[in-house]
């Protein structure tokens, strides 16, 4: 809703419930204490102040619901060679794209005020009620156990499951032919490096992640993309020498 409207659009694009007040409000008008009764809000549930609106049935039961493919809608790669003389180069571009991944990590972080996010310290307009990022305040407003919010004991929402699309600079190859040395062979050196840029708007160290597992997790890395505290791919680079004789 706009201006005036009992519901708007928060800065993090949830609907959050208002008063008619503008979402910016909470401590300037004194208003985090304030709730909608069940009676006149969604799903039969109470709503507090600017909190995020849990999507329920119509018995009230919190609903799970996709969030996103961890499977890329599609790949790309564009690679190029060129050569001058002695030089020699070469570079690989790979792209993955339309890929969502749930990033535990930051996820997780919501839940111990580990993450910049939860830093309210200066800006008060955009400031929200301490239970947006951990609780959703008491029961019903947060389910059964009055947990809720965006921690919700790392229950995936889709504000920690993002777009996971990137481009990276996979490869880069400089190498230079010597000849022979000494009289003998056809020696050249070069040098490697790997994993060298990574162009994505992720929160995390790497959009590239996956987690394997039993049970629902299918035990496969391609299909699990998850980001669960693994170590991101690595930068790398590698000295080359070889000859033919």
């Amino acid at each position: 809703g706009g201006g005036n409207s009992q519901f708007q659009r928060n800065d993090d694009g949830f609907i959050v419930w208002t008063g008619g007040l503008a979402t910016n409000a909470g401590i300037t008008q004194n208003a985090w204490q304030a709730f909608l009764p069940a009676a006149n809000a969604p799903f039969n549930t109470r709503a507090s102040w600017g909190l995020p609106i849990l999507l329920r049935d119509s018995t009230g039961t919190v609903q799970q619901v996709a969030l996103g493919n961890g499977q890329p809608d599609f790949q790309a790669g564009i690679s190029s060679n060129f050569s001058w003389r002695k030089f020699s180069a070469f570079a690989l571009l790979d792209g993955s794209f339309g890929r969502e991944v749930f990033n535990e990590g930051y996820h997780w972080a919501l839940g111990d005020f580990m993450t910049g996010t939860t830093d309210q310290s200066n800006d008060v307009g955009s400031a929200k009620p301490l239970g947006y990022f951990y609780r959703a305040g008491p029961a019903p407003a947060g389910g059964s156990t009055g947990v809720g919010g965006l921690y919700d004991v790392l229950g995936a929402s889709n504000h920690s499951v993002e777009d996971g699309s990137f481009v990276k600079l996979r490869e880069v190859l400089l190498s230079y032919n010597v000849g022979s040395v000494g009289g003998r062979g056809n020696w050249t050196v070069g040098l490697v490096g790997r994993n060298l840029l990574t162009f994505s708007d992720y929160r995390g160290y790497d959009p590239e992640v996956g987690r394997t597992g039993g049970g629902n997790q299918l035990n496969s890395a391609a299909l699990n993309a998850i980001d669960f505290f693994t170590f991101p791919n690595l930068r790398t680079f590698t000295f080359q020498l070889s000859s033919a004789f």
